[in-house]
């Protein structure tokens, strides 16, 4: 996989910059929460990766699934109003920017896609909402 590195600091610093949120604080996964996690919580999951050309240099995009994982549909809505709130347009080349590594910025994040699903479980729904989001990565 030649993005992986690229990948691997998307993964990072997304997760980095949604710990501590006011509506799932550090519930913050990678791919799985575990079955003890506290709802709300919040799950990125590796969509797909590529190439993109921006000025005529291949970079590597990543497209990463993040959604609020909660016991409501009021909140799992909450939570992915503020994922989106500390996501979209955070490339350096669109504000502050999320915080990188020594080898990688994250050039444009894009919010893309929207994510729903309602799950029923024993008397019990859970609701998933989020987005895909399109990051553009740039070797430093």
């Amino acid at each position: 996989m030649a993005t992986y590195p690229a990948t691997y600091v998307a993964y990072r610093v997304v997760t980095e910059r949604l710990r501590g949120g006011a509506i799932w604080g550090q519930g913050v996964y990678g791919d799985v929460a575990p079955a003890w996690a506290e709802k709300p919580y919040v799950v990125v999951s590796l969509v797909s990766e590529d190439e993109a050309f921006v000025r005529k240099i291949a970079a590597p995009v990543v497209i990463l699934q993040i959604k609020c994982v909660a016991e409501d549909f009021d909140t799992a809505a909450r939570g992915a109003q503020a994922i989106a709130s500390l996501l979209r347009d955070e490339g350096y080349q669109e504000s502050r920017g999320l915080s990188t590594d020594a080898d990688w910025h994250v050039s444009t994040v894009s919010q893309q896609t929207a994510v729903y699903l309602r799950e029923s479980r024993e008397n019990d729904e859970i609701y998933h909402m989020g987005h895909q989001y399109r990051l553009i990565m740039e070797a430093k």
